[in-house]
């Protein structure tokens, strides 16, 4: 009996271990499918609300006597009311106003008194070269284009005559071959194409270059005329004090 026990005490070790790791794989399992992400979703939503109710907090401050104010709200009548401070600070400190009275930084003296007085300047006659053409260069031809002719001799040799030759002897005649047969009895002849006199050109070529016309760049200089300015009197306004 003592040893039944015992086996029985030794099987729930193995028993616990196995139902943990079943809850493990079925856990497992949940998760990789998605099953558990509504329950983990709700979870995030709520501390993401927690951290974001603190932070509202921190940015509300409590200052003793002053009823509670948001950051956000103070700096934006922070930022409204910089355009009245600009409008007051706009002017230049360094540049004084013009008083009103005429005197001058605030001082009681009083303007001089004067009046504005015509006066004349009398301007000489003068002349003023003007400038009417610019001056430039021209392009002057100085020879037409044209086309230079050269002929050449192409081909040298000797002209070509025809004569009858004997196919026994080799004899060459022009017209006398029949007569040159009878008598030696030769049997045969055929005609051939010798040279005849001395060498000279057999063909001549023409061939045209052609010369681009010439010019050559004269200078105009400046064309100026003289215009007359004739004597003239010119008036201006001054002050004078009284």
């Amino acid at each position: 009996m003592s040893e039944i026990k015992l086996k029985k005490k030794r099987r729930w070790p193995i028993i616990l271990a196995v139902i943990l790791l079943l809850i493990g794989s079925i856990g497992a399992y949940a998760y990789h499918r998605g099953y558990l992400n509504p329950v983990l979703k709700a979870c995030g939503i709520r501390i993401e609300g927690e951290e974001q109710e603190e932070a509202k907090n921190e940015e509300t401050v409590q200052i003793p006597g002053k009823p509670v104010m948001d950051k956000k709200e103070d700096a934006a009548d922070t930022v409204a009311s910089e355009p009245e401070e600009n409008e007051e600070t706009g002017k230049d400190p360094q540049k004084p106003e013009k008083p009103e009275n005429g005197s001058s930084s605030g001082d009681t003296v009083s303007q001089k008194k004067g009046h504005w007085e015509t006066r004349y300047e009398t301007i000489p006659a003068w002349d003023e070269e003007v400038l009417v053409k610019a001056g430039y260069y021209e392009s002057v031809l100085v020879s037409d284009a044209w086309d230079e002719e050269d002929t050449y001799c192409y081909a040298f040799g000797y002209d070509q005559v025809e004569v009858e030759v004997c196919n026994t002897c080799g004899a060459q005649f022009q017209g006398g071959i029949n007569q040159h047969l009878s008598e030696t009895g030769h049997a045969g002849w055929h005609n051939e194409y010798v040279n005849a006199g001395e060498q000279h050109c057999l063909e001549y070529r023409t061939e045209y270059i052609h010369h681009d016309a010439v010019y050559k760049q004269v200078w105009h200089d400046p064309e100026y005329k003289t215009v007359h300015h004739p004597e003239e009197t010119r008036s201006y306004q001054v002050w004078v004090d009284d």
